[in-house]
């Protein structure tokens, strides 16, 4: 028998001065490791180089790739960004990298400022599986093994040094010296150490910023889990979510959807270029088939999409309201 589950959302209005969305600057460099057959090929930027045979793995999400460093290997990133920040070397960036380490209690190094690999990372999973480094401060929060997680740090040398995982903040650090060993040179290392604090690694995405990204900013780039919703919503990774009916409409439409398999169920709301203007959690939900109603209110007419995600099960839908 089909179990209906109806929510009645109102969505937020977009009119100026009720809702403020973070407009995410425009990335220098992206990459991301979904062609296993160019795991080096740049989305926006250089190619990478590699360090060892990196082995390409499953991501976050269905359809999505990702890509294995083992102890030894590493990722060179060359950002292509100027000095910046008052100093010699780029002393204002933001990094953002989807990250999984398949076995936690062990040190990982997640990224290295000295291109020549002659010091310890930058940046850790420690032995307590907490993420940062003795000289700006660790989280208090621990990562868990085998799973995924969207890490942005956002550094202004000489005024800040943060670190937001899921859009949240988990280390406001203490900030380094203007070209200190945490400003970039013309590379960055990913997943290397010099002298064997490098476990396994996964990372299925890498950006840089040559700005500081706010905690807002933060915030509208999501988890690992969205897989670069900015980038992909059109895309339907899973058919999960059924096509909204009626479409377009005034007031209310319903999205008949599928749970595969038993756990948590979200959606998320965003507009035609990739703000997201609502989240609605659906709670737990055992397998089966659903409805969710949405109600237009007093949201402009235009073009939406709803993004459902179950477990790893991500769906997109484009719905179009028209009063």
């Amino acid at each position: 028998m089909k179990t209906r589950f109806t929510f009645a959302v109102v969505l937020m209005s977009l009119l100026a001065g009720s809702v403020v969305l973070a407009q995410v600057p425009e990335k220098k460099g992206h990459w991301k490791f979904d062609d296993a057959s160019n795991l080096e090929k740049a989305t926006i930027g250089s190619n990478l180089t590699f360090e060892g045979t990196l082995a390409s793995v499953d991501g976050p999400v269905t359809g999505n790739l990702a890509v294995e460093v083992k102890m030894g290997e590493y990722i060179t990133v060359t950002h292509g960004i100027d000095a910046n920040g008052g100093g010699d070397s780029v002393n204002v960036y933001s990094l953002m990298f989807d990250i999984s380490m398949p076995e936690s209690s062990l040190w990982h190094a997640i990224f290295q400022t000295n291109i020549e690999n002659a010091t310890d990372a930058s940046m850790f999973l420690n032995t307590s599986n907490l993420i940062g480094a003795w000289r700006y401060g660790y989280s208090e929060l621990a990562m868990e093994a085998a799973t995924w997680y969207r890490v942005i740090v956002s550094v202004e040398n000489g005024v800040s040094y943060n670190v937001y995982v899921d859009g949240e903040i988990w280390v406001a650090g203490v900030f380094q010296e203007v070209d200190s060993r945490d400003a970039l040179a013309e590379s960055i290392l990913f997943f290397a150490d010099n002298d064997g604090e490098d476990n396994t690694m996964q990372c299925s995405e890498i950006a840089i910023w040559d700005v500081a990204l706010t905690a807002d900013e933060a915030a509208e780039l999501g988890d690992a889990t969205t897989v670069g919703v900015h980038d992909k919503l059109k895309a339907n990774l899973s058919n999960d979510l059924d096509q909204n009916y009626p479409n377009p409409f005034a007031t209310v439409t319903t999205l008949n959807y599928n749970v595969v398999e038993s756990g948590d169920v979200s959606f998320m709301v965003f507009n035609a270029i990739g703000q997201k203007v609502q989240e609605i959690n659906a709670g737990n939900r055992m397998a089966g088939d659903y409805q969710l109603e949405l109600n237009a209110g007093n949201l402009n007419n235009g073009i939406y999409y709803v993004q459902m995600k179950n477990n790893n099960r991500v769906s997109n839908r484009k719905i179009t309201v028209s009063k």
